[in-house]
């Protein structure tokens, strides 16, 4: 849904289309902040590559001081005018990481309101895109994700995440892939991409934790105390590892396997 369709259902007042607005303002000089309707007169003078840069950043900047002042006064007013400097910056620079980035920012926090979510969810496909090695908004994106129980798409975003820095992943990803791997119905397809992982980190403590859960879910005992013992035997598993290992140890002893999917590790 444009930009400008959702800015309506906040707003009674229309948004109006950026060669409107620049034509508006070279007509009637209305802009009230004069580095923006410099900006636009360079543009429309010469719109090359340099004065469309300059153009998209000083909408990029209002968009974000009015959606920051938005934050403030909860005014739909001054949304629809973040929303309307959101639009037009996005038109001049549709590639832009910052622009796109701030667009991922505005409508995932105003995903509360239904008809923001779709466009939330394209706005953060369209930033990681460009900005692929942002680990902080791909954890946002397997977030919402799971939020809207998109439990498949979200364990795949979760891989794509974690092989870019599985170091990263470590504290943040383990417990959300079990969880979406078993929301999925993928116990299979999570052991397998643990065991790929394994196989530059043999002894790694939560790859072993997080596939002793899915073995146990596929009902592979022997398998899944097989490496929580490689977990409780790991120099390199910390105090809270082992002792997650052996509540699940103990847990399992008197659990069928569909019982324990509560029993992520974290």
């Amino acid at each position: 849904m444009p930009l400008y369709r959702l800015a309506i259902l906040v707003c009674t007042s229309c948004l109006f289309s950026y060669g409107a607005y620049a034509m508006q303002s070279m007509q009637t000089t209305s802009s009230p902040f004069p580095d923006e309707q410099a900006a636009i007169n360079a543009y429309l003078e010469n719109p090359n590559n340099l004065n469309a840069t300059i153009l998209a950043m000083t909408q990029h900047k209002y968009a974000q001081t009015f959606y920051a002042q938005f934050k403030e006064d909860k005014s739909t007013d001054t949304l629809r005018i973040s929303l309307e400097y959101l639009e037009r910056a996005t038109e001049i620079a549709p590639n832009s990481p910052s622009i796109l980035k701030l667009r991922a920012a505005i409508f995932y926090d105003q995903r509360a309101i239904i008809d923001f979510r779709t466009e939330a969810l394209s706005a953060l496909e369209a930033y990681l895109a460009v900005a692929p090695d942002d680990l902080v908004y791909q954890i946002l994106y397997v977030d919402f994700l799971m939020e809207l129980g998109m439990w498949r798409s979200a364990a795949k975003a979760s891989e794509t995440a974690y092989t870019a820095n599985p170091a990263f992943a470590q504290d943040t990803l383990l417990d959300r892939m079990v969880a979406n791997y078993l929301s999925a119905g993928w116990p299979h397809r999570g052991i397998g991409f643990f065991d790929d992982q394994l196989k530059n980190s043999p002894s790694n403590p939560g790859l072993l934790l997080s596939k002793a859960i899915l073995q146990r879910r596929v009902s592979d005992t022997i398998g899944a105390r097989l490496s929580l013992g490689a977990v409780l035997l790991n120099r390199n598993a910390n105090n809270q590892q082992k002792e997650t290992a052996r509540k699940l140890r103990d847990h399992w002893s008197k659990a069928a396997p569909l019982d324990d999917t509560s029993q992520w590790p974290g």
